[in-house]
This record gives structure tokens, sequence and C-alpha cells, in this order.
């Protein structure tokens, strides 16, 4: 009656072969020391097991009664964890790793608590601040494309072209690579992350609209 390799308990059959094996040991005037050191090396059970099965032999309610396992009680509840976490300057609360440093839970917990929504992820943009000047300027410029022949009518600006840039670094400052494994790592070296190469992009972008004359919609995308 050897246990299968990653069972979590005996079932009922093996139960009643190791209690059945002990009665007939007991029956010969075996002593209880000797009988469950014959039930180990007969049937490749440890000692505890062998011993909870001898003291239930005589009772088969108690040994076929289920023993359901108690889940394991946490340190702390998510309330308290919350708590942990709100009281953590906003700057240390960027990574799990210095989460868990600054309160002191493990990060595992606080992954945990992560993916039942307990915890939430956020994140955060930088916003202009428009003071009065700017204000006034973006009004004026929206004023500019109002027309007051009758009422107010905002102007359609299909001869308004936007202008766009965009920079681009020439390289990323942190790569990830798939190396073979007797590859060596590519060496790469700047005096700062400001030294990186950058590309300037101009876009020329205008209103989308119908072009009757080629009988479809443009876009407005005129270049790059």
């Amino acid at each position: 009656m050897p246990r299968t390799p990653g069972s979590k308990k005996l079932t009922p059959e093996k139960k009643a072969a190791g209690a059945l094996f002990l009665v007939d040991l007991a029956t010969r005037g075996t002593r209880a020391v000797d009988a469950v050191n014959k039930a180990m090396t007969t049937f490749k059970l440890g000692n505890t097991v062998v011993w909870e099965v001898w003291r239930s032999r005589m009772d088969a309610r108690a040994l076929f009664a289920e023993h359901p396992r108690k889940p394991k009680k946490t340190k702390r509840t998510k309330d308290e964890i919350a708590r942990l976490v709100a009281g953590v300057p906003l700057c240390d609360r960027q990574t799990l790793e210095s989460l868990a440093i600054a309160t002191a839970v493990p990060k595992t917990t606080l992954w945990r608590h992560l993916k039942r929504s307990w915890l939430r992820r956020a994140v955060s943009y930088v916003k202009p601040t428009l003071t009065m000047e700017h204000k006034e300027r973006r009004h004026c410029y929206c004023l500019m494309h109002g027309h007051r022949p009758i009422g107010f009518k905002m102007d359609h600006v299909y001869d308004v072209v936007h202008i766009d840039e965009k920079w681009f670094n020439k390289y990323k400052g942190v790569t990830r690579y798939y190396l073979a494994p007797d590859e060596g790592l590519p060496c790469r070296s700047t005096p700062n992350k400001r030294y990186i190469g950058k590309v300037m992009f101009l876009a020329a972008i205008a209103r989308t609209r119908f072009s009757g004359k080629a009988k479809k919609e443009i876009d407005g995308k005129i270049g790059i």
C-alpha cells in the first residue's frame, strides 16, 4: 500500500488495508511500537500517518472521517495593508520592490493583493500648467478662426496646415537582447543619456476632407 507520489492524503482503501494489518498484529500480541514499525516498512508510510491509523483502527467513523485543511491565517488584513501603502510617500511607490521595503510587506503579498484588485496600479501623466498668458494666447488663436457676419461661426480651417515636430532617440539607453550561449553582449557607451543622438521629423497635417476630383476622402496627411 505505498502512497502514490504527489498524493495529498491516503485513500479509504489504503486506510482500511493498514487498519486491518495493524489489528491483525495487535490480536497476535504485538506491541504497538513494533506493529507501527512493521506497518511503516510494509506500506512505506510515515510515522505520523501510521500512528493516526493505529489510534483509529477500532473506530470506523474516525478512521474514514475527513479532516479538511484549514487555510493559513494571514498576518495582515487587506485593510491594514491598504493603510500601510497609503502612508508611504509617492516617491517610494513606483515599484513593488521599493514599496515592499517601505511597508515591510513581502513583495509576493503585495503582488497577490494587486492581482485581487485590493491594490491598483495607476499611471500619472504630466499635465501642462497653463498661466493666464497661455490661456489668453490660446483664446486669441481660437478667435482668429471665428467669423461673426451673422451670429458666430467657426472657420472650416481647410486652408490651415499644422506643422508637428517629433524627436526620436537613435537608440535606447536600456536594450534587451536575446543572445546565443557563446555570444558576447555588445558594448555600448556614452558619456550621458543626454548625448544619445536624436532625429527630428517634421510632419505636415491638414484637416480631413472629401476630394470631389478624386471621389474619395483624404486623410489630410501631407508628408513628413
